[in-house]
């Protein structure tokens, strides 16, 4: 739904891509941890993703808009940046006995989100610590699977077989399933967390390596500003999943709780006043303009990942006899206003190539004796979706949703790709649709024509009443893959049209959609 906002704006500005320099939208997730966007159906079973994108995003998109127009106030003051970084796994919080821990994972993790789909069946939050606990074969078996993963993927990987007392005080009401920031060789999340302020004069963001729910991120908004009100600061903004993530960020008050989020505060119940101290001191060197002190960084564990996805190791058609681009299932002749056009190619593996900054797919527009694109994957009523047939092959296919928008004409789809060959060799392709026609529908002496044979196919029109077919009224050559309309003359009522191939001929009524197929035969359908 932001993407679908953004994208929304970027239209109402008159954004162009292609261009060095255009008007660019982003609407950003800020304390969010506890905010869903299933507001309406809770989760996602009902296929509701595009109607609840298209609602949410556009209600975002209207209110942003209404900002920016209102908007006055001129943003003046220094550019400056900071960070730091700290283990967060051992925070001790100042003035007082607290601290951090290292990070666990709690039962209520299996009964998910309140507002979502549960990811355990038969499973409902709570899963507070006076809840009951959940059946140990599930949850043995989950454990067990994950130890498993671990074990293949990392190298000398082990667990405790028991968790130390005070881990588990300090966990405080939280029921570990697995703790893993105790295994070894290293813990399985991040621990050596970055915090970030970016200061753009009197706006200062705070990059946040996790989620915060909507009261945390209020109370660090509040800490933050008070120091940063002596050199202009007037607004903090919270910019979640910022250089790492670590989980949920929440208030003791949600902690205790013990719901999804608070399973997942890796950290403990200080998790939230450790972040808002190191934030502060972070605070106080971008006030009096020095440089912090960065901390210990991250371990490099580059050199001891696993890639569980294997690399493409080829691409091949389906049939010696395919190319790659080559139609699988063309678009029809005709559309109306609401329709989808789908067809679908023999292509190769997206990750061949990702097409940054170009795209997949084109919905084209004949404008004269050109193709002008009109939409690309980056637009909403386009669907790009690639699946695995056979040993190596990909079908790839292209759902265009034809909105009111979309003026009548003669359009086709275009798809672009990469194929991979046995040496490696990475070669670009390209396949085209059979041009269709959009209308609000055809017109009482409508006749279209529309050509998929691979040859060229002579028409000529009759009258219906000349059974002699001396003179043609009317000659036209069709080309391969052409598509052509012609009015039957209003006195007519009918056409007589004999075709070149196969010297086949039809007496054809108005509205009629005329398909010269693969085989020569004709197909004629009402439109």
């Amino acid at each position: 739904n932001k993407g679908y906002a953004a994208y929304l704006f970027e239209a109402e500005m008159k954004s162009n891509q292609a261009e060095g320099e255009t008007f660019v939208a982003a609407f950003a997730n800020s304390n969010c941890g506890d905010v869903s966007g299933d507001i309406k159906t809770g989760n996602q079973e009902n296929n509701l993703d595009f109607a609840n994108m298209y609602d949410l995003g556009r209600k975002q998109f209207l209110a942003a808009k209404d900002l920016y127009d209102s908007a006055s106030e001129k943003i003046n003051g220094n550019i400056d940046c900071s960070l730091k970084y700290v283990n967060m796994s051992n925070t001790s919080i100042e003035g007082s006995i607290n601290r951090t821990f290292p990070a666990a994972l709690g039962l209520s993790i299996f009964y998910g989100s309140k507002d979502e789909k549960n990811p355990v069946p038969n499973l409902t939050e709570p899963a507070s610590s006076s809840a009951p606990d959940v059946k140990e074969d599930i949850k043995q078996s989950y454990i067990s699977s994950f130890h498993k993963f671990c074990s293949i993927s990392i190298k000398d990987y082990s667990y405790p077989e028991n968790l130390s007392e005070e881990l588990v005080k300090g966990q405080g009401n939280k029921k570990i399933i697995l703790a893993p920031g105790i295994s070894h060789p290293h813990p399985l999340t991040p621990e050596i967390l970055p915090v970030q302020i970016l200061r753009i004069g009197s706006i200062a963001v705070l990059g946040i390596p996790g989620e915060i729910s909507t009261m945390a991120g209020r109370r660090l908004r509040e800490a933050i500003i008070n120091i940063l009100k002596p050199i202009g600061v007037k607004y903090i903004a919270i910019n979640a999943y910022a250089n790492a993530y670590a989980g949920y960020i929440i208030t003791e008050e949600e902690y205790e709780k013990q719901n999804y989020e608070g399973a997942l505060t890796l950290f403990g119940p200080f998790t939230l006043k450790a972040y808002c101290q190191e934030f502060a001191k972070l605070a106080e060197s971008v006030k009096e303009n020095k440089k912090p002190d960065t901390g210990r960084l991250p371990r490099d564990l580059s050199a001891r990942q696993f890639l569980h996805q294997t690399n493409i190791l080829m691409d091949t058609p389906p049939w010696p006899n395919h190319r790659f681009g080559s139609i699988n299932t063309d678009a029809d002749t005709f559309y109306k206003i609401g329709d989808s056009v789908k067809v679908s190619f023999w292509g190769g593996h997206p990750v061949n190539n990702l097409r940054t900054q170009d795209t997949f797919l084109k919905v084209e527009k004949k404008a004269g004796d050109e193709w002008i694109t009109i939409f690309t994957d980056r637009d909403p009523c386009t669907v790009y979706r690639w699946e695995r047939k056979f040993m190596a092959s990909s079908l790839i296919t292209v759902t265009w949703m034809i909105d009111n928008e979309v003026k009548p004409g003669e359009y086709r789809i275009r798809h672009s790709g990469d194929w991979k060959s046995q040496s490696g060799k990475i070669t670009a392709y390209e396949g085209v649709s059979g041009i269709f026609r959009v209308g609000t529908g055809l017109g009482p002496d409508e006749l279209v024509f529309r050509n998929i044979y691979d040859n060229q196919v002579d028409l000529m029109f009759y009258h219906p009443g000349d059974r002699l077919r001396l003179v043609a009224y009317k000659n036209y050559i069709l080309k391969p893959y052409d598509i052509y309309t012609w009015i039957i003359p209003s006195e007519w009522k009918e056409a007589q049209v004999i075709f070149s191939i196969k010297n086949q001929k039809l007496i054809l009524p108005g509205r009629s959609i005329i398909t010269i197929k693969k085989d020569g035969n004709i197909k004629v359908e009402n439109g």
